[in-house]
């Protein structure tokens, strides 16, 4: 039996029903008054049915039999977005019954528990957006298990490679074990503001794009933002893609829709460094993203993320060179060398790096070369000057609201 009451059914993604019990009952709530206005029931013996709850703005609450509100009793742990949301157009689902996400939240990870806390809380937290969080364990030794298991959530699965496979091939394993209609990644030491998959699910549906992406900024071990500005256009991501990655934030930054993930191949797992500038160009070829201009990625500078080398950046870039169409952009490949050489702590070829970076960039990259390269020589901050060199007014005022979510952040630790 199924019946709707103030409003029309209708078909929307399916759900399962997981335990016994009443009716599910979906319930419609007045944002102005609070009373019920609608509400879909749906019986057990066809799991696969479901309503939506009519149109316009409401609330939305979740119940059984009687349709109870749960919004207050204690039950809305239960259920991702149960509860009060401002959402008329999604499924929110009652006791007893699981939803099939909107987005599943890939996490590849290797030997960072302490990192990975951090990161998993951040993810987790996502405001307004049905998700399930997908670990990836590429041949940890550490207790990378535990920390997963402590979210005590069946939405938050762990998949283990007893060997390391590489981040490509983990990022892919978890794209292919994933149930939402959309995938985002994020690596296990990058953090995210807790409205950026709303942002980026509310982009990408009003626009139909296949894939959005927003802003990020540099942060230090302590939160603290060491640099960043807003991301570009998506005319000028697309127009330079093919020669250099202006992506800001890496594969932490992307919510793409699963099924063009899997037509353009997802990540070559013969790439480390530069498998997202590859995934990237190949998602510009289905057509162009949409792009959120708030700062939602936090991309961590540490120790124990440089180890990335040159050499096999350099081995990889002459693998993708030209491959897109266009030979590869030297300056920036020089510019990204230098900062790759000075997380490692090697100066002098951070020197030349941003010294062929002056001799073959553009002129931003030129500016922010030479920046560094007198900052560095004269006062001996080199790496401050790599990842801040001379920020402008507006690149100033975009990290300080990148600073307000960090600091809650930081001080709910």
């Amino acid at each position: 039996m199924k019946s709707c009451i103030g409003s029309p059914c209708a078909r929307t993604r399916p759900f399962r029903r997981r335990t016994g019990g009443d009716h599910g009952t979906w319930r419609r709530w007045s944002a102005s008054t609070g009373w019920p206005v609608g509400s879909c029931s749906i019986s057990g013996t066809n799991p696969w049915a479901s309503c939506r709850p009519g149109r316009g703005p409401c609330r939305i609450g979740c119940g059984t039999g009687g349709g109870r509100d749960v919004g207050h009793s204690g039950w809305a742990h239960t259920v991702s977005g149960c509860g009060w949301v401002h959402r008329p157009d999604r499924c929110v689902v009652a006791w007893g019954w699981s939803v099939t996400p909107e987005v599943s939240v890939v996490v590849p990870t290797h030997n960072r528990t302490t990192l990975l806390r951090q990161t998993l809380a951040t993810v987790w937290g996502q405001r307004n957006v049905s998700l399930e969080v997908v670990v990836v364990d590429d041949g940890s030794t550490d207790d990378t298990a535990a920390v997963v298991g402590a979210m005590g959530d069946d939405r938050v699965r762990l998949i283990r490679h007893e060997t390391p496979q590489g981040v490509s091939s983990a990022r892919n394993h978890g794209a292919a074990e994933a149930r939402g209609e959309w995938v985002a990644f994020c690596d296990d030491d990058d953090l995210w503001a807790p409205d950026k998959l709303q942002l980026q699910l509310a982009a990408v549906e009003s626009t139909g794009r296949l894939w959005a992406y927003a802003g990020a900024v540099k942060i230090d071990p302590e939160l603290r933002v060491l640099g960043g500005g807003p991301p570009p256009s998506p005319a000028e991501l697309l127009e330079r893609l093919p020669e250099w990655n202006l992506m800001p934030g890496g594969s932490s930054n992307v919510l793409v829709k699963a099924s063009a993930f899997e037509a353009s191949g997802g990540f070559d797992p013969a790439l480390v460094n530069l498998a997202d500038w590859d995934l990237w160009n190949r998602l510009a070829l289905r057509g162009a993203p949409i792009c959120v201009r708030e700062p939602l990625v936090g991309y961590r500078i540490h120790p124990s993320n440089a180890s990335a080398n040159t050499r096999l950046i350099l081995a990889e870039a002459a693998k993708l060179d030209g491959r897109y169409g266009v030979p590869l952009h030297r300056g920036d490949l020089h510019h990204y060398l230098a900062w790759v050489s000075l997380r490692s702590g090697r100066r002098r070829p951070a020197a030349r790096h941003f010294a062929s970076s002056v001799a073959a960039g553009n002129g931003k990259v030129v500016a922010a070369s030479l920046a560094t390269l007198a900052r560095g020589y004269i006062s001996r901050r080199l790496p401050r000057a790599v990842t801040r060199p001379l920020p402008s007014e507006e690149e100033l005022a975009w990290q300080r609201r990148a600073s307000g979510w960090l600091a809650a952040m930081h001080d709910g630790d």
